[in-house]
């Protein structure tokens, strides 16, 4: 770690919840010892939550929007 030999610098990494993504990030965290903080992109999880009302409700469904609220 030549640019940060104290290992003061903060990381960060934005996310989709992608699980390859994950698990790659976690091993090149371990890999440098970094304590790296992980975000969770908000828009994408609230896509993968609309796709699963609709699954388990259907497209014109009152019971997928309240679902996916």
């Amino acid at each position: 770690m030549h640019r940060d030999p104290n290992q003061q610098k903060l990381f960060c990494a934005l996310v989709d919840g992608n699980k390859t993504q994950l698990s790659l990030l976690k091993k090149y965290a371990r890999q440098h010892e970094l304590n790296l903080t992980i975000v969770l992109d908000i828009i994408h999880v609230i896509e993968y939550l609309w796709k699963a009302a609709l699954a388990f409700y259907g497209d014109t469904s009152q019971q997928a929007e309240a679902w996916g609220l």
